[in-house]
């Protein structure tokens, strides 16, 4: 006769649950690994938005830099107020056109011909957090760029009919003149050119980039160096206006 097999163990199949603390201290640990890894992913991502708005102020230092050397060493209009048929650095300003949207024809500004798109002019963190941006009419009004040129390029003197237009050999290689401008305020958006009290740009947390005379794109913090220049009654690489002693 054949051996009777024997029954198997219902238990010996069965598998192995967590328990409760076990799975809490899983869930612990993956939340601190989170934790530990989140903010090194924030820091490398928005080091590649820094990193292609330093491209895009190479661009447009360089194209500045063309501009005037076919121009006798005259800078373009920085766009500072919105002169009727004035073509500036980003474009030339109708008053004729319906909307907003419209008055701002890109494609006439002084730089278009280098450009030929605006994807250089804007930060790839712009226009994208709507706490802080909210489309025309309620918004800007000029959406073009997220970057401003220095209103020291006319002297922050309106448009006298011929200008008036500053030259290269008027500023200091160091000299800022453009850099990205505060979101938080719609109105210095009302144009393309600003004051230096008016302030920078928080997208890039505690400084943002700007572009000087000598071609250089830079990073400048925000509290240690934008912020005691801009406050200074001094002549200084912000207030750099030749069309009076003090830069202002």
């Amino acid at each position: 006769m054949r051996p009777t097999p024997l029954p198997v163990r219902l238990a010996d199949s069965k598998h192995r649950a967590f328990t409760l603390i076990e799975l809490l201290v899983v869930i612990a640990i993956i939340a601190i690994l989170a934790g530990m890894l989140l903010p090194a992913l924030a820091k490398a991502k928005d080091q590649g938005v820094r990193a292609k708005c330093i491209n895009n102020f190479r661009q447009l230092m360089l194209a500045t830099q063309i501009y005037a050397s076919d121009y006798d060493e005259k800078y373009p209009w920085p766009n500072w107020g919105n002169p009727n048929g004035v073509a500036g650095w980003l474009y030339s300003f109708d008053s004729s056109q319906p909307t907003m949207a419209q008055r701002f024809v890109v494609t006439n500004g002084n730089l278009w011909r280098t450009f030929q798109s605006t994807n250089a002019l804007q930060c790839p963190n712009d226009f994208k957090d709507p706490r802080i941006f909210q489309p025309y009419p309620t918004g800007r009004d000029q959406t073009l760029s997220s970057y401003c040129m220095n209103g020291a390029l006319s002297g922050y003197q309106v448009w006298n009919g011929n200008g008036p237009f500053t030259r290269v050999v008027d500023f200091q290689p160091s000299d800022v003149i453009a850099w990205e401008q505060d979101e938080r305020n719609t109105f210095y958006f009302n144009d393309a050119a600003n004051y230096p009290t008016e302030g920078v740009s928080i997208r890039h947390k505690i400084g943002a980039l700007t572009g000087t005379v000598g071609g250089q794109a830079e990073w400048m913090n925000k509290l240690a160096e934008w912020d005691p220049m801009a406050t200074s009654p001094n002549k200084n690489a912000l207030w750099c206006s030749p069309r009076s002693a003090n830069g202002h």
